[in-house]
């Protein structure tokens, strides 16, 4: 693991490759990479997101490994770190469309409750701000 990021850019840097080692399913290197975002943040409300993403990385890990009743632990930990987040404000600072991440979320939960669990991408946005 490398140190904090410092600064907008290095901060975006950092999540646009979690957000890549989730698109390549690589869920636990994905969870570490967040994981130096989370422990630099200071802001609460952007603490909380970056724990969402975290849970919700976890439990698709755990979900890799077989492990259904720890990745549907792991994804109710993420919905309830989005709670009462306003996600559109942090959407245009991220570049990253958390309110389409966060339905997907709840939409792919009730399928995990069925036994499925589909890979979650974080979907990013044209250009961050």
């Amino acid at each position: 693991m490398s140190g904090p990021p410092e600064g907008p850019q290095a901060f975006l840097e950092t999540l646009q490759r979690a957000i890549r080692q989730t698109q390549r399913g690589e869920f636990f290197d994905a969870h570490e990479t967040l994981e130096i975002l989370w422990r630099s943040e200071t802001d609460r409300t952007r603490r909380d997101a970056l724990q969402g993403l975290i849970h919700v990385a976890v439990a698709c890990h755990h979900h890799q490994h077989s492990n259904v009743p720890g990745a549907r632990l792991q994804l109710r930990k993420g919905l309830h770190k989005f709670r009462g987040i306003d996600l559109e404000k942090l959407e245009p600072t991220w570049g990253v469309q958390l309110r389409k991440f966060v339905e997907d979320i709840k939409q792919r939960g009730t399928e995990l409750k069925r036994g499925g669990y589909p890979r979650l991408r974080i979907i990013a946005s044209e250009e961050p701000r």
